[in-house]
């Protein structure tokens, strides 16, 4: 379910019991009318125990029905980080909508227990109320007494390709138990107040997202996709931001390359992660040939694969939904620091596409990746995770790590020193790869003992 997996689902009890979905470790959103003047509690299954909260911010009316809840301790030990939030780029239904809550029907006597719903949601339906419907896939369960079998999963976050599109209100009548009302997310990150809280006790200040659909899932949105998928063997170093050569004459546009030691183990890395999905990061100094080499190995071991270059600072929500069937991906992002955010690759977004079977393969500078895990867990002046920073961090620990040297070995020098090429020469002599495996020498770049500027090259 993504976003809404353990621990995220929260047992809720108020005025009557309900469900919440942790947005923090002590923020949980859940519907406004389970909750009165009361005390109310919260407990989060194989979480740390039952926590009172206090009500920060209740919204009652017809389009909505939502309430923040903030515990007066942590109710889990990881705090859930980066949540998406999302709507439908259409109006057409969206099978595949999932919640997960405490319904009556699942009761054993007083002890509940949950029910993952799913159905298609209609984002056509209670239009005049501001509401969505997702309909649900199976057969309703029989009704519990004089109330609805599906009373206690209000609160439940409505969940679309890893996306919180809304939280669950309501059975509505009339429908013999066959659907469930859901408040869209747009309704809540359109308050002012409430993204203000989101950020203040999570760090992250809610950003809605448009979903687009994968290829043969329900009728074709129209849009053109920000998220291009191409064969890798398709491809070319520059395709992948290796910077291109500077042209000599008599000689071919593309330098030769020459393997480094290190490839042995990131070949071995990227090859475990095409059976499982995962990270693979290549970490060293600027202009050490991280890129060409990385752009080597993957063409060499997942030629077949379907490659992505998303945009830095871009929203990668998209990657989830963009995916063809039948095929294997892989995520190529180059200078990672510009997608580590809100809406770039977070630990849920990771997860996610590791559960895909997507390979993500990723550059980084050796120094921002030393200051990135120094600074995972570091607390603000009130003594606050700075989770930003720790979300960072959680992907970097998720990596296969591979250390990238700027300094080539001997025997690596002499593999260059036979090449016909005498272009890789220059940085084997010099006992560095900043131009080399980067496909190489830039326009303006200097020989050695030119005397000039050493540009980037990766």
């Amino acid at each position: 379910m993504g976003s809404a997996s353990w621990p995220n689902t929260a047992l809720v009890t108020g005025s009557s019991q309900g469900t919440g979905h942790l947005l923090g470790a002590r923020l949980v959103l859940t519907a406004a009318h389970l909750l009165d003047e009361g005390p109310v509690q919260v407990a989060v299954p194989y979480g740390l125990g039952p926590r009172a909260c206090r009500v920060v911010w209740s919204s009652v009316s017809t389009r909505c029905d939502a309430a923040l809840l903030l515990a007066e301790s942590d109710l889990v030990d990881d705090a859930p980080e980066g949540v998406r939030w999302g709507e439908p780029g259409d109006m057409n239904p969206w099978p595949g909508c999932e919640a997960l809550g405490f319904p009556r029907a699942q009761r054993d006597g007083s002890r509940p227990d949950t029910e993952q719903f799913v159905g298609t949601l209609k984002p056509g339906s209670s239009l005049m109320r501001g509401r969505y419907v997702v309909d649900g896939e199976f057969s309703a369960p029989r009704p519990v007494g004089n109330g609805s079998p599906w009373q206690g999963m209000s609160g439940a976050a409505a969940v679309l390709l890893g996306h919180v599109v809304g939280v669950v209100a309501q059975d509505p009548g009339g429908w013999g138990h066959s659907r469930l009302e859901v408040v869209p997310a747009r309704t809540l990150v359109e308050d002012g107040e409430f993204c203000d809280l989101v950020r203040r006790y999570t760090g992250n200040r809610p950003v809605l997202r448009t979903l687009t659909r994968a290829a043969g899932v329900g009728a074709d949105t129209g849009r053109a996709r920000r998220i291009r998928w191409q064969r890798v063997s398709c491809l070319t170093a520059t395709d992948f931001g290796v910077h291109p050569v500077r042209q000599e004459e008599g000689l071919p546009a593309v330098v030769e390359y020459v393997p480094r030691i290190f490839e042995d183990v990131l070949e071995t890395n990227v090859s475990e992660a095409a059976k499982n999905g995962g990270l693979v990061l290549l970490t060293g100094p600027s202009a050490a040939g991280k890129t060409r080499s990385g752009f080597e190995v993957v063409r060499r071991v997942l030629p077949d694969h379907l490659l992505c270059r998303p945009a830095a600072a871009g929203d990668l929500g998209e990657l989830l939904s963009s995916h063809t069937p039948g095929e294997k991906h892989l995520v190529w992002l180059d200078d990672l620091e510009g997608h580590l955010h809100g809406a770039g690759l977070t630990p849920e977004l990771l997860a996610d596409l590791q559960r895909l079977g997507t390979v993500v393969v990723a550059t980084l500078r050796s120094k921002l990746y030393a200051e990135l895990l120094e600074q995972d867990g570091v607390t603000g002046s009130l003594g606050e995770p700075l989770y930003g920073l720790r979300a960072a961090g959680r992907v970097l620990r998720q990596a296969r790590q591979v250390a990238v040297p700027r300094t080539w070995l001997p025997s690596e020098r002499l593999r260059a020193s036979t090449v016909a090429d005498v272009r890789p020469r220059w940085p084997a002599e010099r006992g560095t790869a900043s131009h080399f495996p980067a496909a190489a020498v830039r326009e303006g770049a200097p020989r050695p003992g030119d005397g000039g500027r050493q540009d980037r090259a990766q």
